[in-house]
């Protein structure tokens, strides 16, 4: 009896057997390696503590006693440029009603708001429209000292929302916190959420 030579049949199973490999690692890499980055940004920007205090922030705006006036935000023809892209959150819009405005206040301090003064105004809280091509297209032409390098990169880091939203909001709230921990470091935060109004 002979014996058959099989080392050509190892060789090429061993050669499929590599490249079915090569194509499962390759799969697996093109599908994680882009949570990698999300999960960067996670770290660096939308924290859960930053998203739960920028939810109570969106409370108050969504209070029936908050005064302003959203509907600038999204004018009837978004080519013209004189149209606000963004409003700057005060507490003296909250209410007619000092308590509310106390509560506001006292809100904004304790959640470490970024640039608030003692009256809750000028904070570093800007509602936009929900999508926001427009307000990035703003921050691009920026050229002041008005926004920060870290500020614009958060913000282009935000996808545009091209989709309506599932819960028909028509605005976005985003904040900047400037966070002391128990060593007296500060970090800074920022986050996003929708608004319906």
């Amino acid at each position: 009896m002979t014996k058959i030579n099989k080392k050509g049949f190892v060789l090429a199973e061993m050669l499929i057997v590599t490249v079915f490999l090569m194509v499962i690692f390759s799969i697996l890499y093109s599908n994680f390696y882009p949570l990698l980055a999300e999960y960067e940004i996670r770290e660096e920007y939308d924290d859960v503590d930053s998203k739960y205090e920028v939810y109570w922030i969106k409370k108050m705006i969504e209070d029936s006693t908050y005064t302003e006036d959203l509907s600038v935000l999204t004018p009837p023809d978004p080519s013209v440029a004189s149209e606000p892209t963004f409003i700057r959150f005060n507490c003296n819009k909250v209410s007619t009603e000092n308590e509310k405005q106390a509560t506001c206040k006292a809100l904004v301090k304790s959640l470490e708001v970024a640039n608030c003064d003692d009256d809750g105004n000028n904070c570093q809280i800007y509602i936009t429209n929900y999508q926001l091509e427009r307000f990035k297209n703003t921050l691009k032409e920026d050229d002041t000292d008005t926004f920060t390098t870290e500020f614009k990169s958060y913000i282009n880091t935000l996808p545009d929302f091209k989709t309506p939203s599932l819960n028909d909001a028509k605005y976005r709230v985003i904040t900047v916190f400037n966070h002391t921990m128990a060593n007296s470091e500060t970090y800074t935060s920022y986050a996003t959420i929708e608004v319906r109004k």
